[in-house]
């Protein structure tokens, strides 16, 4: 029995030895747990910081797209009135019936330069042939003056030019 007690006592030695080992190995294995563990956690309150982060940052970006949406509706609306202004200025100037006005000015003009162009010529005539006579063509103007009624011819105007100059 001795030998069996020796056995015993050397299974007891052994299993004790493991039993050591074991709790050893399971005290290191709850180490690691418990680190890892701490590590999980505060990996997920990181995650956590971040996604509140992300939120608040998604909620400034999303007020500011609403402002600037805002903003964009305005400046269109803007637009819109700019534009329209615009266009009725541009239906202002070509309307035709101002340039029909303008144009017939205009021709009124021609030909209010073309009458005042003759009568200047018929002046320049009469200045010209009156130096060259003299003195006697201002006594011939004076008869012809009594006589205007008779040998004097009208313009569109009324206006009258002595024949007698006129040769």
């Amino acid at each position: 029995m001795n030998a069996a007690l020796e056995n015993l006592a050397t299974v007891r030695r052994q299993l004790e030895a493991v039993g050591a080992a074991a709790a050893k190995d399971l005290e290191s294995i709850e180490r690691k747990e418990a680190k890892k563990h701490r590590d999980e956690i505060d990996e997920y309150r990181l995650a956590k910081e971040n996604l509140r982060k992300a939120r608040e940052a998604h909620d400034e970006l999303e007020e500011s797209a609403h402002v600037l949406g805002e903003e964009l509706d305005a400046v269109t609306e803007e637009l819109s009135v700019v534009q329209q202004r615009v266009d009725d200025k541009v239906r202002g100037t070509t309307d035709s019936a101002c340039l029909v006005d303008i144009r017939a000015a205009i021709q009124r003009l021609r030909e209010e330069n073309r009458k005042l162009d003759v009568k200047i010529g018929v002046l320049d005539h009469e200045l010209t042939v009156s130096r060259m006579r003299g003195t006697a063509t201002s006594s011939r103007a004076v008869e012809c003056s009594e006589d205007d009624d008779e040998s004097s011819f009208g313009d569109d105007d009324g206006d009258s030019v002595d024949s007698s100059v006129v040769q």
